[in-house]
């Protein structure tokens, strides 16, 4: 009886950076997601503050302010912070698996889903500041103001989800 010899699969220096380079991405958005999402500066004779908000924060009084005036709520940025997140998380396991010889796709379909990954991380960082930017701010000349834009963690779900997906562009599966 002859045996089935399974082929050695054989990880070659880029191959394995590219894994740590998805893997980093992934753990940028995890924690883009946990760190403060928004934050508002204020300043007053001087004196600055700053207040952070995180992406599950209770956004409803700032919301209820606006009323009519808002163009979408908060959930549609959580929405494509955490679309974004998946689509990180989906790209560092189909890259880590594919150069490990566990799963098998073809180019096109992992082009595609790289794409899709990339938009969304794109479209996490448009709709958060576009979120922020909705409340505007309080200018009062010299005595101060205040702003409301978007934080560390919007940054950084943007970011890990494109190196994320930028690696499994550039990596080709086995």
């Amino acid at each position: 009886m002859a045996k089935a010899v399974k082929k050695k699969t054989r990880l070659g220096v880029i191959d394995i950076v590219l894994m740590a380079v998805a893997a980093v991405g992934l753990a940028l958005t995890i924690v883009g997601v946990c760190i403060p999402f928004f934050s508002q500066v204020s300043e007053a004779f001087g004196e600055s503050s700053t207040e952070s908000y995180g992406l599950f924060a209770d956004f409803e009084w700032r919301e209820g302010v606006m009323g009519d005036d808002l163009k979408f709520g908060i959930e549609v940025v959580q929405a494509f912070a955490l679309l974004s997140l998946i689509f990180a998380a989906i790209a560092c396991a189909v890259l880590v698996l594919g150069k490990l010889g566990i799963l098998k796709l073809n180019g096109l379909f992992r082009i595609i889903l790289a794409a899709v990954g990339l938009v969304m991380a794109a479209l996490s960082i448009t709709f958060a500041a576009v979120y922020a930017g909705q409340f505007g701010g309080i200018d009062a000349g010299d005595f101060g103001g205040t702003d409301f834009i978007a934080a560390a963690g919007a940054y950084l779900v943007m970011a890990g989800g494109i190196v994320s997906n930028l690696a499994l562009l550039v990596g080709k599966t086995k």
